[in-house]
């Protein structure tokens, strides 16, 4: 069962990735949108959901009660992000330190006939391929977003689909690793999320960071840590992957 599974993972990598190889200007547009457009969507999505909801139905400058629903709605709102960007970051760790742990090649090493357009494996490091760390944020992703809309969750549970499909297809890893560390993402996730809901003192807890940030000089920090992680995520954690393997290195 193992070798057929095995072999079966193979075979749709090695479908996928021809079939897009076959066309270099796709080829290349999916790596753009792996590598760099999809990190500036979900950045883009988390400064639309920090400031969520701007307006409220009935909403009216003149009226006190609905300035302060308004300002309630938008601190929790934050505070969900706060505990989505913990848990999803969990979630990448984890992904990362089991791929370091079990030192899998990327396929592109792996002696199957995968094919790439010139420099399209170049920085890629040939170990850590399962489970991939880039499939638990996106897992991440749609159950973090249905929190706030559902239709914003189906609409991110199609593009992470999407772009779990082209990491594979552009051979950078296999089925497997995109479902194993969609898996962890996802759980990773939806425990945090619940902890959330769930838990007073997690809410307390999350609700008062997310009021500081309305507050002056505390916004200053906060806001400064927060362009930090900003930078990070679109940098793919390239200072937290340092760190990881210098701990491995010790360990």
């Amino acid at each position: 069962m193992t070798d057929y599974l095995k072999l079966a993972d193979a075979r749709i990598l090695i479908w996928l990735n021809h079939a897009l190889a076959g066309h270099p200007r796709l080829f290349v547009a999916s790596l753009l949108i792996t590598d760099k457009l999809a990190d500036m969507a979900v950045l883009a999505m988390g400064a639309v959901l920090w400031v969520w909801p701007h307006r409220i139905p009935g909403w009216r400058a003149a009226e006190p009660d609905a300035q302060a629903s308004v300002a309630a709605a938008r601190r929790a709102s934050r505070a969900r992000l706060i505990v989505f960007g913990i848990g999803a970051t969990a979630a990448y760790v984890t992904a990362r330190l089991i791929a370091m742990h079990l030192d899998k090649p990327r396929p592109f090493a792996s002696y199957l006939p995968v094919l790439a357009v010139p420099g399209a494996f170049f920085g890629l490091r040939e170990f850590g391929t399962f489970p991939s760390d880039h499939a638990a944020l996106l897992g991440a992703l749609p159950v973090a977003f249905a929190c706030w809309s559902m239709a914003l969750g189906w609409i991110w549970a199609v593009a992470a689909l999407l772009l779990l499909a082209l990491r594979v297809a552009v051979a950078f890893h296999y089925p497997y690793d995109m479902i194993a560390g969609g898996l962890i993402g996802a759980v990773f996730t939806a425990a945090a999320m619940a902890l959330y809901d769930r838990n007073a003192r997690v809410h307390g807890l999350a609700l008062a960071v997310a009021g500081r940030f309305a507050r002056r000089p505390h916004a200053y920090v906060l806001y400064g840590l927060l362009a930090a992680g900003a930078l990070e995520f679109a940098f793919h954690f390239s200072h937290v992957l340092a760190a990881l393997l210098w701990l491995r290195a010790r360990l």
